[in-house]
């Protein structure tokens, strides 16, 4: 069976104990195993798999509603599917570091960039807003700032800004070498289309997440 060809559906068959399966996967007249492992990896990864078990019985069936509409139901698709219950962190690190990178961006592209001022060394006002808000990500990314500990003024606030940013061209380049990886394994822009399909399909809450 070629990867591109539809399938009609698909079959877990699980042994006695419950605990192991067999995937199979049937289109036209062609019925091929595809996977055997234990049952657990896939349950956790698809809503309607639990769903079935939850009812009894040594079979699950995957099968859309609308099968002449289901152009992603291949063999392509079922496997990527496979892979991705095998090894998730591959598909999941690209969209970790994106959101990484967002959320940076966000919070850089927030900051006024503004004269430095001398501070009254009387003065009780504590850091701005901004700049705590910047510290507190500094922390949760374990942004390095050169001159040790980060104090509340401009100076500090464009130690940081600075920091920041390579951070943020560091995560550029980890994008690219995430995205590298995911098309190597598979995980294409025209097959993550197929997954996100598949995903909504069969309640793959986990999969549709990192598409």
């Amino acid at each position: 069976m070629k990867r591109d060809s539809q399938l009609d559906f698909a079959i877990f068959q699980l042994t006695p104990t419950r605990t192991r399966c067999e995937l199979y996967i049937c289109g036209g007249c062609i019925t091929e195993k595809l996977a055997s492992g234990l049952v657990k990896p896939f349950l956790d990864h698809l809503r309607t798999a639990e769903e079935q078990i939850a009812r009894g019985g040594y079979l699950v069936r995957l099968e859309p509603p609308d099968s002449n509409g289901a152009s992603w139901f291949t063999k392509g698709t079922m496997e990527r599917f496979v892979r991705f219950v095998s090894t998730p962190e591959v598909l999941e690190r690209v969209s970790t570091v994106e959101m990484e990178l967002i959320q940076l961006e966000e919070a850089m592209g927030a900051q006024p960039i503004e004269p430095l001022q001398v501070e009254d060394q009387n003065s009780k006002a504590g850091p701005s807003a901004g700049l705590e808000n910047l510290i507190s990500l500094s922390k949760t990314w374990h942004v390095s700032v050169d001159g040790g500990e980060i104090g509340t003024g401009e100076n500090s606030k464009m130690r940081l800004l600075r920091a920041l940013d390579a951070r943020r061209t560091v995560l550029q380049k980890e994008q690219g070498m995430a995205f590298a990886r995911a098309a190597a394994a598979g995980f294409g822009m025209e097959e993550i289309v197929d997954l996100i399909a598949f995903a909504q399909c069969f309640g793959a809450t986990r999969l549709r997440e990192a598409c």
